[in-house]
């Protein structure tokens, strides 16, 4: 087993890297009149970038519909060991978290409302290898066989999404999926719910609520762009 894992960290090693880009969401990071304030900016859009950048995801790996409460979710070392494991189900009486991992920060997690995301950047035979943190980029392993966890498309997870995000003046919505397209003004202060995706454009719906009425709005957004997503999104209302 333990020859098995290490040659699936050479693998992975050598076949998968991140790469950095710019996203419309940086930009609003307000300059720091001073050298640690310019350090801690820089962290935040390196941290920030990394999180966005989805060059080597595959996808994303969730809960899956039939996670239940003698279930505990696994993460495991190149050579197999186990690293951390935690459940959804505990006693929240005192408010806190009893299996807190400071090195556990993946694309979403709320142990409160039983919200999981990693990002999925491999695939081998018995296992998925995982950014199990997205400000350093520590990558664990999961189990294919573990039935707690479940592989989705990144387009599938966004669109199941509560409401995405945007920059209107940089991806401001049209009414085709087209650079060319219309622009739709009189949004921003509209929830953009997702409702499917065509290559680099997400449709959105939104509602135009009126005293006698409400209506249904549709349009176009980009949720990626140079392999990095410039949406926000948001999985409760």
């Amino acid at each position: 087993m333990n020859i098995i894992w290490t040659v699936v960290l050479l693998l992975v090693s050598t076949g998968c890297s991140s790469g950095a880009s710019n996203s419309p969401e940086l930009t609003s990071i307000v300059q720091a009149p001073n050298r640690d304030g310019e350090r801690f900016n820089t962290e935040m859009k390196s941290q920030q970038t990394r999180r966005t950048n989805i060059a080597k995801t595959i996808g994303m790996i969730v809960l899956s519909e039939g996670y239940g409460k003698n279930d505990f979710l696994r993460f495991y070392n190149s050579d197999g060991s186990l690293w951390y494991q935690f459940t959804f189900f505990f006693n929240d009486k005192d408010g806190a978290f009893p299996y807190a991992n400071d090195d556990f920060a993946p694309f979403s997690f709320h142990p409160d409302n039983f919200l999981l995301a990693l990002k999925c950047i491999g695939e081998h035979d018995a296992v998925y290898e995982v950014i199990v943190n997205e400000e350093t980029g520590l990558k664990k392993f999961i189990k294919k066989s573990d039935p707690a966890f479940a592989l989705e498309s990144l387009e599938e997870h966004i669109v199941k999404a509560f409401a995405v995000s945007i920059d209107d003046e940089s991806n401001p919505i049209r009414n085709t999926p087209s650079r060319t397209g219309k622009l739709i003004n009189g949004t921003k202060e509209a929830t953009l719910h997702p409702i499917q995706i065509e290559g680099d454009w997400l449709k959105v719906r939104w509602d135009s609520p009126t005293e006698s009425q409400s209506t249904i709005n549709y349009g176009w957004v980009k949720w990626r762009s140079d392999n990095v997503i410039i949406i926000e999104i948001f999985y409760f209302s």
